[in-house]
């Protein structure tokens, strides 16, 4: 019978253990079992309406992979939150609603921020939803949230980072 090196075994093991740690700590990837949003950076973000003010706790999806995966596998959007996804440079902007559970409305933002297309993104499905405008951001809230709340073609979103 081979002989089992005890501290190589156990180094072995803690090495094992730190990279699963240091892994998940620092994963963006949210999974089915989650059923909520990633842990992106937040933004305050105001929409000016032509009957008030509306306000927003967003989450920022910058990177590739945080916007690859959005709300992906979300199953509750509370009314007063979203993410948005800024672009730099402006470019037209399609997404899917692939492995989205919840409806959301996407505001296609231009480059002065002002809001140039809302479409409805229909849960689990690869349809394309896009502008023919180019997006300098593009924001998605819970579905039916535009109309709720009186959100038009032409008003100005702003945000700013912070928490």
């Amino acid at each position: 019978m081979p002989s089992i090196n005890r501290p190589s075994a156990l180094k072995w093991i803690a090495r094992l253990a730190l990279v699963t740690l240091t892994a998940v700590a620092g994963a963006v990837q949210a999974t089915p079992a989650d059923g909520i949003p990633a842990h992106f950076a937040h933004a305050d973000l105001k929409i000016e309406t032509a009957r008030g003010q509306r306000d927003f706790d967003v989450q920022l999806a910058q990177s590739d992979a945080e916007q690859e995966l959005g709300l992906m596998w979300v199953r509750i959007l509370p009314v007063a939150q979203g993410m948005i996804f800024p672009m730099d440079p402006p470019r037209i902007a399609s997404f899917w609603m692939k492995n989205t559970y919840i409806p959301l409305d996407l505001l296609f933002l231009d480059r002065n921020h002002r809001i140039a297309c809302i479409r409805t993104g229909v849960p689990l499905t690869l349809d394309i939803v896009t502008c023919s405008e180019p997006a300098g951001a593009v924001l998605e809230i819970a579905g039916g949230q535009a109309i709720a709340q009186h959100i038009r073609v032409g008003d100005k979103v702003s945000w700013s980072a912070s928490h």
